[in-house]
């Protein structure tokens, strides 16, 4: 038997929120890979990434996911829902990368070093990746 207060409130912990946090926004359901387009076809020549001194404007970024995208496709066969395994540091080119499987409605997967090479060890069944 469900209390009555929890059955009139079906999700207590909202009671938990700080005053003016509420649980009821609108999202926004566009896809992450659209809004980052969006945002730089806006500004195009507002930076974008700041990277050891390199910076990158949004009109460049995009561009490059764009071109990723279309590798992955013509290079490499990526089309919608197959997996891509990102194993890159944490710069720029994770950022495009990363944006361009999205781009090709392929799923993503980051790749921790330690953990990939050694399951590639231990786990014989595994498939290898075809673009290596």
């Amino acid at each position: 038997m469900i209390p009555d207060s929890v059955a009139d409130h079906p999700r207590p912990w909202v009671d938990h929120y700080p005053e003016g946090i509420t649980w009821d926004v609108k999202l926004n359901l566009t896809p992450v890979h659209e809004q980052v387009l969006a945002a730089c076809a806006k500004s195009p020549d507002a930076i974008a990434l700041d990277f050891l001194g390199g910076r990158t404007t949004f009109g460049h970024l995009a561009s490059a996911i764009r071109a990723f995208a279309g590798a992955l496709q013509t290079k490499y066969g990526v089309t919608k829902g197959k997996r891509v395994a990102l194993l890159l540091p944490n710069t720029p080119f994770y950022v495009v990368a990363y944006y361009g499987v999205l781009l090709r409605a392929a799923r993503s997967s980051t790749a921790i070093r330690s953990i990939l090479f050694t399951s590639l060890r231990t786990s014989p069944a595994t498939p290898m990746p075809t673009c290596w």
